[in-house]
This record gives C-alpha cells, sequence and structure tokens, in this order.
C-alpha cells in the first residue's frame, strides 16, 4: 500500500478514546473495506488497524463502532410506550471483522 500520508491513532467520539489504528491516505493502491467489501477509491482515507491488518473505510469503521440503542428492559412490562427512555449500549472497542482488541497496550488517561 503506498502511503501518502498517515495518522497513528483514531479517536473514538462516542467512547471518549483513542484506539490503535492507523488513518492512511491510501494514495493510487488498492485497498477493500472489510465491512462492506467496496473498495476505498485512491486519495481517500482507509482505517487500517496493526494488529490484525484489517482495512476499513473511514465512515464503515465508525458506524461499526458508533453506540446502538437498546430499548430500557425497566420499561418493557410499561403500557405507556410513549417517552419511553432507550439506553445507549457501547460496542466494545473490538475489531469489526475480526473481533482483535483496539486497545491493548494502550495507556488510558484519567478524566477527573
Amino acid at each position: 500500500m503506498a502511503v501518502v500520508s498517515e495518522v497513528e491513532s483514531v479517536y473514538i467520539p462516542s467512547h471518549g478514546q483513542h484506539v490503535n489504528a492507523l488513518m492512511r491516505d491510501v494514495a493510487f493502491s488498492r485497498v477493500d473495506c472489510k465491512l462492506c467489501k467496496g473498495t476505498v477509491k485512491p486519495g481517500s482515507f482507509a482505517i487500517v488497524l496493526p494488529r490484525c491488518k484489517d482495512c476499513f473505510h473511514y465512515e464503515c469503521f465508525m458506524e461499526a463502532l458508533r453506540p446502538k440503542s437498546q430499548p430500557n428492559p425497566q420499561e418493557a412490562g410499561s403500557s405507556e410506550t410513549e417517552g419511553a427512555v432507550e439506553a445507549v449500549k457501547l460496542p466494545p472497542l473490538l475489531c469489526p471483522h475480526c473481533f482483535s482488541s483496539l486497545t491493548e497496550g494502550r495507556i488510558q488517561r484519567q478524566t477527573r
């Protein structure tokens, strides 16, 4: 893969942390996304996971790690469905293709 520029970590806003992933300008190389099976266009950025070497479109990678709404089980028996609060479940920070850790070896900063 011909690399023109590279960012060494990717920030996941929903989780509030960086993960072990590279954001690479793929230049003129052919890179296929493991999630949608489409080709990352030359000159676009791809997410490359250094541990497992899986590659993704930036958008596909971020969507896979986006929190999913879950029905609140405490309100499942409630007769009022209007205004029911949905709990947000953060997916684990794992490779969306092979499920290897995206945070192993990273030092997490403590928030005060």
